[in-house]
C-alpha cells in the first residue's frame, strides 16, 4: 500500500527520500496525454525544493514535442531505489532543453508516494557469488557480488556482458561464495534487472524457505539480527 508523504512547503522528512537518489538513477516517466506515453530516463540532478533534471531518449524532442514542450504539463515519475523502496510523484514540466543535449527540466514535486516492495529487510554485504543458468548469450555462469541479502532475496551485481538480454522472471541458481569455497546454492527468480554504468544489477527472489537462507547466512557471517 502506498504511503502518501504530504509536505507543506519545502522542508522536513520528504528530502530523506531524495537523498537516496543519485545521478544516473533509473526512472520511468509517464505522460498522461491523449495517448499515454511512457519512456525510460535517468536522473541528471536536482536542486532541493526547486527543480529536477532528467534525460530524454534519443528523438524524444521530435516525437513528444507537442506534449513535453508545453510548460506546466504534468508527468509522473517512478523510481526503484536500493532496499526495494519504490517512489512515485507527479510534477509539471518547466522546459525541454535541446542543446547541447536533450533533457527535461521539471518542477520539484510537492507530494511523494512510497511503498516498500520487499517483505524482508536486507543487510549490506559483499559476498562473492556465481549465478548459473543466466540466459545471457555465451555467458552461462557469471561471477559477481551479492551487494545485499535478506531472508527472501538478494541484489546480485556483476560486470555487463557484451550482449545484454532481459532476464526478468528467469529461474537461476545462486552459488554463494567462491567456487572452491562454496557454502551452498539457492534457487531463485529474477524480479528486476537494472543497468548502471558498466554494471548489471539483478534483484533475485529466493525459492528456498527462510530457515534455509538463514542457515547459509550464518555460514557467511551475515548479521541475522539485521534481517529480522
Amino acid at each position: 500500500m502506498m504511503t502518501a508523504i504530504k509536505i507543506p512547503g519545502i522542508d522536513n522528512h520528504k528530502f530523506a527520500v531524495f537523498n537516496k537518489m543519485s545521478p544516473g538513477c533509473p526512472l520511468t516517466v509517464q505522460v498522461n496525454a491523449a495517448q499515454t506515453i511512457r519512456f525510460s530516463s535517468q536522473l541528471i540532478g536536482y536542486e532541493m525544493g526547486s527543480y529536477l533534471l532528467i534525460t530524454l531518449p534519443a528523438g524524444a524532442k521530435d516525437k513528444y514535442h507537442n506534449t513535453l514542450m508545453v510548460s506546466g504539463y504534468e508527468v509522473v515519475i517512478r523510481a526503484l531505489l536500493d532496499g526495494g523502496l519504490c517512489l512515485a510523484f507527479s510534477c509539471p514540466v518547466e522546459s525541454l532543453v535541446s542543446y547541447p543535449h536533450e533533457f527535461l527540466a521539471l518542477s520539484f514535486p510537492k507530494h511523494i508516494e512510497t511503498c516498500q516492495l520487499r517483505k524482508h529487510p536486507r543487510a549490506a554485504t559483499c559476498i562473492s557469488a556465481l549465478v548459473e543458468n543466466t540466459g545471457f548469450e555465451q555467458v552461462p555462469v557469471i561471477n559477481g557480488c551479492i551487494q545485499d541479502i535478506s531472508l527472501g532475496g538478494c541484489c546480485f551485481v556483476f560486470d555487463m556482458p557484451e550482449k545484454v538480454k532481459d532476464v526478468h522472471h528467469r529461474k537461476l541458481m545462486v552459488n554463494l561464495g567462491e567456487r572452491e569455497h562454496s557454502v551452498g546454492m539457492l534457487a531463485g527468480e529474477v524480479r528486476n534487472q537494472r543497468k548502471q554504468h558498466t554494471k548489471i544489477r539483478l534483484g533475485i527472489a529466493f525459492d528456498e524457505t527462510t530457515s534455509q537462507v538463514a542457515a547459509l547466512c550464518r555460514q557467511l557471517h551475515v548479521d541475522l539480527a539485521a534481517l529480522r
